[in-house]
């Protein structure tokens, strides 16, 4: 199988540098992260639902969409503003710090119009294991559970809740988990070995195919 590719090394090399627009005090607590656009089949709504049953996570929500208001209303009637912010689109050098800043990524997306999600692989590049849903596409794939990250059902709240309270509670087993999440991206899908797997799929292609007759 032949992977999408990513340039791991920005990622792996970044800075840990607390972003600008995240409260100073949020420091003290483990930050979760989520990285994609605000429309329905992300999962957003369920990630809200999930960050009310903890206690200690402080939430980013990087991206933009349509559902933005919608996901604002529902923080505010959750009660659980003060633990997370939206931080609306931000450019590559700050997205990469926000990874290496966070305790782990969560994609909870519920439909599988999520068919890969490279925001794990960049998670991963960073060091950062990932909380994925176990949906009828290549997520599960990407993020091996219990090696690399864990995998939850999707459209359940609490079963989301319970996986990020396990990596909220226990750091070494996150830090364990995102650097097998990182050896994973850069010994299969980093970009050189993905341009690798493609030379040697065509110099099979033609070793097999007949000689032409001219």
């Amino acid at each position: 199988m032949i992977h999408f590719p990513i340039d791991a090394l920005p990622y792996a090399d970044a800075p840990t540098v607390w972003d600008e627009q995240l409260p100073p005090a949020w420091q003290n607590e483990p930050l979760v992260l989520f990285v994609g656009r605000l429309v329905y089949y992300k999962g957003v709504d369920v990630l809200l639902e999930a960050l009310r049953l903890t206690e200690r996570a402080r939430l980013a929500i990087v991206g933009v969409g349509p559902l933005f208001t919608r996901l604002a209303e529902q923080a505010a009637r959750l009660g659980i503003t003060e633990r997370m912010k939206f931080l609306g689109a931000v450019p590559d050098d700050r997205l990469r710090s926000l990874y290496k800043c966070a305790r782990f990524l969560v994609l909870p997306s519920v439909a599988s119009s999520e068919a890969f999600g490279m925001v794990q692989l960049e998670a991963m590049a960073a060091g950062r294991p990932v909380i994925s849903t176990d949906l009828k596409s290549g997520v599960p794939y990407v993020n091996r559970h219990g090696v690399t990250g864990l995998i939850v059902p999707p459209s359940d709240p609490r079963a989301l809740a319970a996986a990020m309270k396990a990596l909220l509670d226990d750091e070494p087993r996150a830090l364990a988990l995102g650097q097998a999440a990182q050896q994973r991206v850069l010994t299969e899908f980093h970009v050189d070995k993905v341009v690798d797997a493609h030379i040697e799929l065509y110099a099979n292609l033609l070793r097999k195919s007949p000689r032409s007759a001219f």
